[in-house]
């Protein structure tokens, strides 16, 4: 293979397969958080649009902030207050790039459905994305490290791809799913989903049903609780406490 092929039809190859993976890995993850968060007549239509910058149409707000939108219409007191502050202060938290980044997701979802669908030749959508990824770099956005080559083409010609930018292309990915965790996760649905865990934790165990009454160790036990259902670190366990007592968990 190597004696038939060039490196850069390897290079092409390599870049095929990223996008493919990272577009699967992006829709997969859009589609199982809506499920999760919205009802079922909500969930795929938000999952198409998370994948969509901002845009606005007849005074209608479209694309990934009409989704953040609606999750916050039903906003959890404990999630937002004990919750998102830890998450939304991680570095790999990027929401002032995040229309920029699903800039950067459209221009390599329309490469990966002009491989499908058209023979992999650049077609006129792949153009516009890539004007529009253009010029949002141009603008200096912190999660393009390095920065996209983004090398020209013509409609009609062979999609060529740089092994550099596809790399980064998953990065602004993973980015993006971070920053959309942090923002759904402030929905009632995401409270429900915590204590749905929590239930099966004490299910599995007797340590987690007979809890210490010395306050301290009782705290203790609660911080591992959480830590066990993979949970952030909360602002102020006490808090998260009180609501637990409340559910019956404690």
């Amino acid at each position: 293979m190597f004696l038939d092929r060039s490196w850069e039809q390897h290079e092409q190859e390599f870049c095929k397969q990223i996008i493919f993976e990272v577009c699967t890995l992006f829709e997969g993850w859009a589609e199982r958080i809506c499920e999760d968060v919205f009802t079922s007549s909500a969930s795929a239509g938000n999952a198409k649009s998370l994948q969509f910058p901002t845009s606005t149409k007849n005074g209608q707000v479209l694309g990934v902030q009409k989704v953040v939108d609606h999750a916050n219409t039903g906003r959890s007191n404990l999630m937002y207050n004990e919750f998102f502050p830890s998450i939304s202060s991680s570095n790999l938290n990027s929401w002032s790039d995040l229309d920029d980044n699903l800039r950067a997701y459209r221009y390599f979802k329309e490469c990966r459905n002009a491989m499908i669908h058209s023979g992999g030749e650049v077609s006129q959508k792949i153009i516009d994305a890539r004007s529009e990824l253009e010029l949002a770099q141009a603008s200096g956005v912190a999660s393009f490290s390095g920065g996209f080559l983004i090398t020209p083409q013509n409609v009609g010609e062979p999609i060529n791809l740089e092994i550099r930018d596809v790399i980064l292309f998953s990065t602004v990915v993973r980015r993006t799913i971070f920053t959309l965790d942090a923002a759904l996760s402030v929905s009632n649905a995401c409270e429900l989903l915590l204590e749905e865990k929590l239930r099966d934790l004490i299910a599995t165990a007797s340590k987690w049903q007979q809890l210490p009454t010395e306050p301290s160790k009782l705290e203790q036990r609660c911080h591992r609780m959480l830590s066990a259902c993979n949970v952030p670190e909360p602002v102020d366990i006490k808090n998260v406490m009180s609501w637990m007592r409340s559910k019956a968990l404690i």
